[in-house]
């Protein structure tokens, strides 16, 4: 009994078991549909990991096997550079301003009377030097003459009757007087003496008269010798002529001006120093001067000129102090620049004590220079004195017979490997200093 039991709980359990198995064989069937759909995208990416494996194995590889590079010493570059050597001296520095030349004396031409042109002079031409007293233009005389000649007439008339009035004056004083002895002795009567009385006075009136006459003839006579001599122009010194307007048969009157003339003897340039230099004007009171007249950067014509003035008082929208230097001149030549140019003016300030003369590019900031000492720099702090175009003049932490670094470099620090360019070969003056060297430093 008991084996018919277990043997149907087998009969029993066994449609289970089937049915698992099959739940079992459908889920495999879905996962091996879908392998299959990714089976070609799997199969790309395996690819492409593998071959990145193989790279970097085969990377790794070579880099073990590769042999061995011994280190190479890291280069340090040697800088060309100009020096200039400390020198410790007393000097007297140049300094520049600028300036424009003028003319302290300049004149307009022009007749003073009215009247026609009737000569012009060749050298009446813009540009001409001309001598103090040179004729340059003459008017039409003729009328002048007529009415100087006319005036000469009625003086000389005029002088002929204060002579006859002169004359009866003294007829009618020796005749009053007569009278007045005859009427005091009752000669004649009262009547008679006071006709010889008016006779009297009207002979002197009339030689009064006469006589004020004849001063205004000469008075007349004067203008019209005046009005010839100013029918003649003429130089009022020696200069240059310009802006000449003037033409024969021309009609000119008091108001036209005709040309202007500029003293070249007297031209001057007016400069503006600074303080520290306008302070000792007075001692620069007939020193040299040096004027350059420029153009485009290039020097034209560069003339001596001396110190003449300094103006009394300071602007002081200029900075500083005006001083006027006059330009040397030779007699009936041309001045060596010419009115009106603007030129440079350089001039000594003055003696500075006991200092080092460097160049300009030898400073670094406002206060700092190289020394070179065994090829290496060494910042060093100075005091500027004073400065002048290309240079500067200084003094402190350095030493008479230093080498300073005077070449502009932005890399120059302490410490910086430099070679001085006069003890290298090919050495061109200006050229930009480049690093051109190498040398070994060892290290990694």
């Amino acid at each position: 009994m008991a084996n018919n039991s277990t043997k149907s709980k087998q009969r029993r359990g066994k449609p289970a078991t089937r049915s698992h198995g099959r739940g079992v064989m459908a889920i495999f069937g879905k996962v091996r549909h879908n392998f299959g759909r990714l089976a070609k995208p799997m199969q790309r990416m395996v690819v492409a990991l593998a071959i990145i494996g193989f790279g970097f194995v085969g990377f790794n590889v070579l880099v073990a096997t590769a042999p061995s590079k011994p280190l190479q010493p890291r280069q340090e570059q040697i800088w060309t550079v100009e020096a200039a050597n400390v020198v410790f001296r007393d000097a007297f520095p140049r300094r520049s301003s600028f300036g424009q030349v003028e003319a302290t004396r300049k004149a307009d031409l022009s007749f003073t009377i009215s009247g026609e042109v009737a000569l012009v002079a060749d050298v009446f031409r813009n540009g001409e030097v001309v001598e103090e007293g040179e004729i340059l233009a003459r008017l039409d005389e003729e009328l002048l003459l007529i009415a100087r000649d006319e005036i000469a007439i009625q003086r000389n008339a005029n002088a002929v009757a204060v002579s006859e009035l002169a004359t009866q004056l003294r007829l009618r004083r020796q005749q009053f007087n007569r009278t007045e002895r005859m009427n005091q002795a009752a000669v004649v009567p009262q009547a008679t003496l006071d006709e010889a009385s008016l006779a009297l006075s009207i002979a002197t009136n009339a030689l009064e008269q006469a006589r004020l006459q004849q001063n205004q003839l000469e008075l007349q006579l004067r203008r019209a010798e005046k009005n010839l001599a100013d029918a003649v122009l003429r130089a009022p010194f020696d200069g240059v002529l310009a802006n000449v307007n003037i033409g024969s048969g021309q009609v000119v009157s008091p108001a036209m001006r005709l040309g202007r003339i500029t003293d070249i003897a007297s031209l001057e340039v007016a400069f503006v120093v600074p303080s520290d230099v306008f302070v000792v004007a007075a001692a620069m009171i007939g020193t040299e001067v040096e004027v350059v007249w420029q153009s485009g950067g290039r020097a034209i014509t560069t003339s001596s000129g001396r110190i003449r003035h300094a103006e009394g008082n300071v602007d002081s929208s200029d900075g500083g102090g005006r001083l006027y230097a006059v330009l040397p001149m030779v007699a009936g030549s041309r001045p060596p620049i010419p009115e009106g140019a603007f030129v440079e003016v350089r001039y000594t300030s003055g003696r500075v004590n006991q200092v080092a003369e460097l160049p300009e590019a030898a400073l670094y900031g406002e206060d700092t220079v190289f020394v070179i000492l065994n090829n290496r720099t060494q910042a060093r702090r100075v005091d500027v004195v004073q400065k002048s175009p290309g240079l500067v003049y200084v003094r402190g932490n350095i030493n008479e017979g230093d080498r300073v670094v005077a070449t502009r470099l932005p890399v120059l620090g302490n410490g910086t490997l430099v070679q001085v360019r006069d003890e290298t070969s090919g050495y061109v003056r200006g050229q930009t200093p480049a690093p051109d060297q190498k040398t070994d430093q060892g290290g990694s």
